[in-house]
Protein backbone atom coordinates (compact mmCIF):
# COMPACT_ATOMS: atom_id res chain seq x y z
CA UNK A 1 0.00 0.00 0.00
CA UNK A 2 0.84 3.29 -0.85
CA UNK A 3 0.86 6.59 1.57
CA UNK A 4 -2.52 7.58 -0.38
CA UNK A 5 -3.88 4.15 -0.04
CA UNK A 6 -3.04 4.00 3.63
CA UNK A 7 -4.58 7.66 4.31
CA UNK A 8 -7.71 6.56 2.20
CA UNK A 9 -8.08 3.13 4.65
CA UNK A 10 -7.97 5.32 7.94
CA UNK A 11 -10.76 7.70 7.06
CA UNK A 12 -13.01 4.38 5.82
CA UNK A 13 -11.92 3.41 9.29
CA UNK A 14 -13.00 6.24 10.93
CA UNK A 15 -16.26 6.22 9.17
CA UNK A 16 -16.75 2.70 10.38
CA UNK A 17 -15.98 3.65 14.13
CA UNK A 18 -18.13 6.74 13.85
CA UNK A 19 -21.08 4.09 12.79
CA UNK A 20 -20.43 1.89 14.81
CA UNK A 21 -20.55 4.14 18.22
CA UNK A 22 -23.86 5.63 16.86
CA UNK A 23 -24.80 2.19 17.00
CA UNK A 24 -23.58 1.46 20.30
CA UNK A 25 -25.34 4.98 21.71
CA UNK A 26 -28.47 3.88 20.30
CA UNK A 27 -28.18 0.49 21.58
CA UNK A 28 -27.84 1.77 25.19
CA UNK A 29 -30.41 4.26 24.79
CA UNK A 30 -33.18 1.87 23.44
CA UNK A 31 -32.12 -1.14 26.51
CA UNK A 32 -32.40 2.10 28.85
CA UNK A 33 -36.05 2.70 27.07
CA UNK A 34 -36.79 -1.30 27.38
CA UNK A 35 -35.62 -1.55 30.88
CA UNK A 36 -38.13 1.56 31.78
CA UNK A 37 -40.44 -0.07 29.97
CA UNK A 38 -39.72 -3.30 31.76
CA UNK A 39 -40.21 -1.60 35.05
CA UNK A 40 -43.48 0.26 34.31
CA UNK A 41 -45.38 -3.06 32.63
CA UNK A 42 -48.20 -4.61 34.18
CA UNK A 43 -49.43 -7.55 32.24
CA UNK A 44 -47.48 -10.88 31.78
CA UNK A 45 -47.29 -9.77 27.78
CA UNK A 46 -46.38 -6.53 28.21
CA UNK A 47 -43.11 -8.02 30.64
CA UNK A 48 -42.13 -10.27 28.07
CA UNK A 49 -41.91 -7.63 25.17
CA UNK A 50 -39.95 -5.41 27.28
CA UNK A 51 -37.52 -8.62 28.45
CA UNK A 52 -37.09 -9.84 25.09
CA UNK A 53 -36.79 -5.65 23.61
CA UNK A 54 -34.02 -5.45 26.99
CA UNK A 55 -31.93 -9.28 26.07
CA UNK A 56 -31.74 -8.13 21.89
CA UNK A 57 -29.71 -4.99 23.49
CA UNK A 58 -27.80 -6.49 26.18
CA UNK A 59 -26.71 -9.62 23.47
CA UNK A 60 -26.02 -6.72 20.92
CA UNK A 61 -23.95 -4.12 22.89
CA UNK A 62 -20.77 -6.55 23.79
CA UNK A 63 -20.97 -7.25 20.04
CA UNK A 64 -20.56 -3.92 18.94
CA UNK A 65 -17.93 -3.17 21.46
CA UNK A 66 -16.18 -5.67 20.27
CA UNK A 67 -16.35 -4.31 16.12
CA UNK A 68 -15.48 -1.23 17.83
CA UNK A 69 -12.17 -2.86 19.81
CA UNK A 70 -11.63 -4.59 16.59
CA UNK A 71 -11.40 -1.41 14.25
CA UNK A 72 -9.49 0.47 16.74
CA UNK A 73 -6.73 -2.15 16.74
CA UNK A 74 -7.11 -2.26 12.84
CA UNK A 75 -6.95 2.14 13.01
CA UNK A 76 -3.76 2.01 14.97
CA UNK A 77 -1.65 -1.13 12.75
CA UNK A 78 -3.01 2.02 9.91
CA UNK A 79 -1.51 4.75 11.72
CA UNK A 80 1.27 3.04 12.35
CA UNK A 81 1.77 1.36 9.07
CA UNK A 82 1.18 4.92 7.89
CA UNK A 83 4.23 6.59 10.06
CA UNK A 84 6.84 3.78 8.55
CA UNK A 85 5.97 4.85 5.39
CA UNK A 86 6.25 8.51 5.95
CA UNK A 87 9.07 7.99 8.23
CA UNK A 88 10.95 5.61 4.91
CA UNK A 89 9.84 8.67 2.33
CA UNK A 90 11.36 11.43 4.55
CA UNK A 91 14.69 9.33 5.01
CA UNK A 92 14.95 8.37 0.89
CA UNK A 93 14.52 12.04 0.20
CA UNK A 94 17.15 12.85 2.87
CA UNK A 95 19.58 9.94 1.55
CA UNK A 96 19.37 11.12 -1.73
CA UNK A 97 20.08 14.51 -1.27
CA UNK A 98 23.32 13.57 1.09
CA UNK A 99 24.19 11.49 -1.98
CA UNK A 100 23.86 14.15 -4.18
CA UNK A 101 25.78 17.09 -2.12
CA UNK A 102 29.00 14.06 -1.05
CA UNK A 103 29.29 13.41 -5.22
CA UNK A 104 29.63 17.27 -5.74
CA UNK A 105 31.99 17.96 -2.57
CA UNK A 106 34.08 14.65 -4.62
CA UNK A 107 34.36 16.23 -7.85
CA UNK A 108 38.15 17.05 -8.51
CA UNK A 109 38.69 20.83 -8.47
CA UNK A 110 38.86 22.69 -11.44
CA UNK A 111 43.03 22.95 -12.84
CA UNK A 112 44.28 25.50 -11.67
CA UNK A 113 46.50 27.49 -14.66
CA UNK A 114 50.19 28.79 -13.64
Amino acid sequence: MNIKEIEDAIKKKLVVIQDLNHQLTFLKEMLTHNQTGLAKATSPGEVDDWRTGCAVCMQRIPEIEREINQANRELTQLQSKLEAKKFNAESQVNNNSEQQSSQENKQPDAPTHK
